[in-house]
């Protein structure tokens, strides 16, 4: 592979680590871990297994992955290996009752439009592919949403104290044979950070709160966008945390410092330990045959997707692209976008018969898919203080990123790192010239090097940065 990250150096050369072999046993809190395709998991399953390398060692507490085996080993007796993990269920009665109850709703909402002549049909064939809504900063939500936003976070979060709860007294379990150098909670589902508020102190160990996403208090002109009960709930729970913990782990700067402004008298140090890849064994140069833009994932309501759609008209009409020349990818998104569907978005711009839908697939086909093409498109957050998981794969390909995101945004200093740019939504002429200079690209099948060819963003990196904030946390709470 062309531009492939530099090798590590051997894991075996690595120096030992002064640190007691019982202060290297760490209790770790992840509801999503262990194999499978959960975004979640990702983070921690890679900074287990380089950690390990590192001479740590863990007892994970974690959910049952779906179709994973529920047998965990005995709490109660000593640690065995250097791994062990601790599956704790999560009550399903709380979506249960939800889900029945919004059906009961659904039905009534038919009914009613059935009595007054007008099916569900029937209102969806009058919204034309430009009489979409957009959720922007600012706009206000309706009853309805917030109503139906409010009933599912109320189970979500009913949900996650159940298992919480359930989860801190397995960690109480093992609390009595073992001895652990820190507690590590990552989050979300955030209200897992509840194990760490009520386990590190029994212990009288450091409490490390790895916030992977932003909760409540960093989200700025988001916040409208989550439900009232949501934000009441969580806020609350997330002062707590930020006042407790002995370490806050945010995944960008920007976070880190968002969140000390809103929150000034939080005495905890607040590190900054972003997200990364793991290295692909290979790979392939973007299909020469068919000038491919790919979007991978779930589009948002404040995606506006129409922006990037136009842009692909406009370099069609630009370079008289036929359909069998050029191919828009939906990966894992919803067929409809604000009640139009995306292909009925696309061929109202023109864009007939090149965009195909897909629906969620296996992570490793989707990698693949994202290899072919010549623009990887991706959609920033308004509130700026994270990065967008597909960056990370797309930063390890060839094809050229197409970031739809503000200057100021923790998406562009991550780009910048690596030396790639973003566009505004708001500025047509920039989303032009980068799919012209994909284009150029592609004509030419010049792809010299993969977006990070130095591996500034590999997962190797980040592992490295939790090793030393290891130890160095560890290493002062045993000296003080």
């Amino acid at each position: 592979m062309t531009g492939s990250p530099p090798p590590e150096r051997s894991r075996a050369s690595r120096p030992a680590t002064p640190l007691g072999s019982m202060r290297r046993r760490l209790l770790l809190v992840s509801y999503h871990f262990g194999p499978g395709e959960v975004t979640g998991a990702f983070r921690w399953n890679a900074f287990v297994r380089d950690l390990s390398d590192r001479g740590w060692s863990f007892d994970v507490v974690c959910a049952p992955g779906a179709g994973s085996d529920s047998r965990s080993p005995d709490p109660l007796a000593p640690a065995i290996g250097p791994l062990e993990v601790f599956k704790v269920s999560r009550p399903g009665w709380p979506d249960q009752v939800v889900d029945a109850l919004l059906t009961g709703l659904r039905h009534v909402r038919d009914a009613m439009r059935r009595a007054v002549g007008r099916s569900a049909d029937h209102a969806r064939s009058h919204l034309g592919p430009n009489r979409i809504d957009i959720w922007s900063p600012g706009d206000s939500v309706s009853l309805r949403t917030k109503v139906l936003k409010s009933l599912r976070s109320a189970s979500e979060i009913l949900s996650d104290r159940i298992w919480a709860a359930r989860a801190t007294r397995m960690a109480k379990r093992l609390l009595r044979s073992r001895t652990y150098g820190a507690v590590v909670v990552s989050s979300p589902p955030h209200f897992s950070q509840l194990v760490g508020l009520k386990v590190a102190r029994l212990a009288r160990v450091p409490w490390i709160a790895d916030l992977r996403d932003p909760w409540i208090i960093a989200l700025g002109e988001l916040t409208p966008f989550v439900s009232p009960f949501a934000r009441i709930v969580g806020e609350r729970l997330e002062r707590k945390v930020q006042r407790r913990a002995t370490v806050l782990v945010h995944n960008t700067e920007r976070a880190a410092q968002a969140t000390k402004q809103e929150l000034p008298g939080v005495t905890a140090r607040r590190v900054a330990i972003p997200n990364g890849y793991d290295c692909l064994a290979t790979i392939a140069r973007p299909d020469a045959e068919c000038f491919r833009v790919i979007y991978g994932g779930w589009i948002y309501p404040f995606m506006d997707v129409r922006k990037l759609l136009d842009a692909c008209s406009r370099l069609r009409s630009r370079h008289d692209l036929g359909a069998e020349s050029m191919r828009i990818e939906f990966v894992g998104s919803d067929p409809d976008f604000g009640g139009v569907g995306l292909v009925a978005l696309a061929e109202e711009r023109g864009l007939h018969g090149c965009v195909e839908v897909l629906g969620r697939m296996p992570r490793r086909e989707a990698l693949v898919r994202q290899q072919r093409a010549a623009v990887l498109a991706a959609f920033d957050y308004p509130h700026g203080v994270s990065v967008v998981m597909k960056f990370y794969d797309y930063a390890q390909m060839f094809g050229r990123m197409l970031l739809i995101a503000e200057p100021e945004s923790a998406l562009a200093q991550a780009a910048g790192k690596i030396g790639v740019g973003v566009q505004r939504a708001s500025d047509p002429a920039s989303l032009d010239r980068a799919l012209d200079e994909a284009y150029t690209r592609w004509r030419a099948n010049h792809w010299p090097e993969v977006n990070d060819p130095h591996g500034v963003h590999s997962r190797a990196r980040r592992s490295a940065e939790m090793h030393a904030l290891l130890e160095d946390t560890i290493g002062h709470s045993s000296r003080t």
